[in-house]
């Protein structure tokens, strides 16, 4: 099993998802949804999941996003990198989000 880590950002997010879906959802919705968040990284981490996807589908700038890669779980997509040892969650971002600006900002971070 690889580790995992969530960088800064990517934790600030997901505590904001969870707040928000807790003020709209109530507290049983907002673990839930953060639980198969973090379940997946964990599957991610195992090596059962092949549906992550690069994030050059998601935008046409391939050298940006090319070692960048996502998956989706309900209305986020969580964006990492991947290395032999362990996985980088660098962010979690909206499906209403303007995605390609959003990894492209990643990218030049990262």
């Amino acid at each position: 099993m690889k580790t995992w880590r969530l960088t800064q950002q990517a934790e600030s997010s997901l505590q904001e998802i969870a707040l928000w879906t807790l003020e709209n959802f109530g507290e049983f919705k907002a673990i839930e949804y953060r639980d198969n968040l973090i379940s997946y990284i964990d599957r991610l981490a195992n090596g059962e999941s092949p549906h992550a996807k690069s994030c050059s589908q998601l935008i046409q700038d391939v050298y940006t996003t090319a070692e960048l890669f996502y998956y989706r779980e309900g209305r986020h997509f969580f964006i990492f990198r991947e290395n032999e040892d362990c996985i980088d969650i660098l962010e979690f971002i909206h499906e209403r989000c303007n995605i390609p600006y959003h990894l492209k900002k990643i990218a030049m971070k990262n």
